[in-house]
């Protein structure tokens, strides 16, 4: 292995006779120095397997970049991607390079630090069809981008990310910034991310996971299923799923959720409610809202409301609705469209309008024209039943 020296502040090398660039064995490890001018440090390396077959090693080879890295770009065209952080003051990459038969050398991997961006790619593959798969361990105050197209991501502990995987799995953890996420079909899964910008998610149709995020939340499915566990935002968390089924548990702050035909559940909420089912059933427990908008567009519809909220809506477009309050309601308004409506609240008086247009209907709380609060049901021919509690 050849030596790096600076003693004029600047690289100095033994070039070799061929084609003016480096080339080292697989195993080869380089440590570069932190350069005492302002200018990028550009790294470029190549290898031969010698017999022209495709070349796949983890690790390839091992750089460690010595000058200061605040963020990391790195795109692998395919391959792998994993950043992690460590208790360590340098950047350490470890490279896995992979070639198509028949070409004479992989290609040039490049690691460029320009203004404390770290850049790590090979320009070459988008064209050449290679791909480099990177394994970086970063200082914790470093943010992320990476683009794998197609392959699979992962980042942890790092000061904010935007990842996109082009079909890949991406998971991200103990993420203590803004986190952006796109996967194109891929699943994604996301835990303990602290923003008070936001995390917002996209899988493309994969499923999504995730949990304790403490900040503004926005979760896109697109036919994939969301689980959403353990999420403090005071300015809301909005999951739409694009038709596959929602769970969401442990919700501080706003809920907007979107099932287009999904089915969605939610189990412990502290703040306003709106939902949208399109189509499918919708449960809903232990909430605690002051303001609950619910419609199912023929799925069914159980909410049941811990405190005394002070507007209920729920329209079901012709399926069954069952609201039990623990505490007695301001404003309640039910429309069934034909299916039953069943409403289980403390005792009254209430001001109650009651129409199930021909069905079976049961008034059994106390009931004065004018009084403070108001339940209005209709069930459009399904049996109507307002019980106390």
């Amino acid at each position: 292995m050849r030596t790096l020296t600076a003693p004029d502040g600047r690289l100095a090398v033994d070039r070799p006779s061929a084609r003016g660039r480096w080339i080292w064995t697989v195993s080869g490890l380089v440590t570069v120095a932190a350069l005492s001018v302002p200018v990028a440090l550009l790294i470029t390396r190549g290898a031969n397997n010698g017999n022209g077959q495709v070349v796949s090693a983890v690790p390839t080879r091992t750089v460690t970049v010595a000058a200061t890295v605040t963020s990391l770009s790195v795109v692998s065209y395919g391959s792998p991607i994993q950043v992690t952080t460590g208790p360590v003051r340098q950047v350490t990459v470890r490279e896995s390079i992979n070639y198509a038969p028949g070409d004479s050398a992989p290609p040039a991997v490049t690691d460029q630090v320009s203004n404390g961006r770290l850049t790590l790619a090979a320009p070459a593959c988008p064209t050449a069809g290679c791909s480099v798969g990177f394994t970086v361990t970063v200082p914790s105050s470093v943010a992320v981008t990476a683009d794998s197209d197609g392959g699979a991501i992962t980042v942890a502990n790092a000061a904010g990310a935007s990842l996109n995987s082009g079909g890949g799995s991406v998971q991200a953890s103990n993420i203590n910034g803004p986190l952006t996420i796109s996967a194109d079909g891929g699943g994604i899964t996301v835990s303990r991310v602290t923003s008070p910008i936001g995390t917002n998610l996209d899988s493309g149709g994969g499923p999504i996971d995730v949990s304790q995020i403490d900040g503004p939340l926005t979760v896109s499915g697109e036919g994939g299923g969301i689980t959403a566990a353990g999420i403090s935002s005071p300015t809301g968390t909005n999951l739409d799923s694009g038709g596959g089924p929602i769970t969401a548990a442990g919700i501080d702050g706003p809920l907007s959720v979107t099932g287009e035909g999904g089915s969605i559940t939610v189990n412990g909420l502290t703040g306003d409610l709106q939902a949208d089912t399109g189509g499918g059933p919708f449960s809903g427990q232990a909430i605690a809202a002051g303001k609950a908008l619910l419609n199912t567009d023929g799925g069914s519809a159980g909410l049941t409301l811990s405190t005394a909220p002070a507007y209920v809506f729920v329209g079901t477009g012709g399926g069954p609705a069952t609201l039990t309050f623990a505490g007695a309601p301001t404003t309640v308004t039910v429309n069934t469209d034909g299916g039953s409506a069943t409403l289980n609240v403390p005792s009254g008086p209430y001001s109650v309008t009651a129409d199930s247009d021909g069905g079976s209907q049961t008034v059994d709380v106390l009931t004065a024209p004018g009084a403070h609060r108001s339940l209005a049901v209709s069930s459009g021919g399904g049996p109507l039943d307002i019980a106390p509690r």
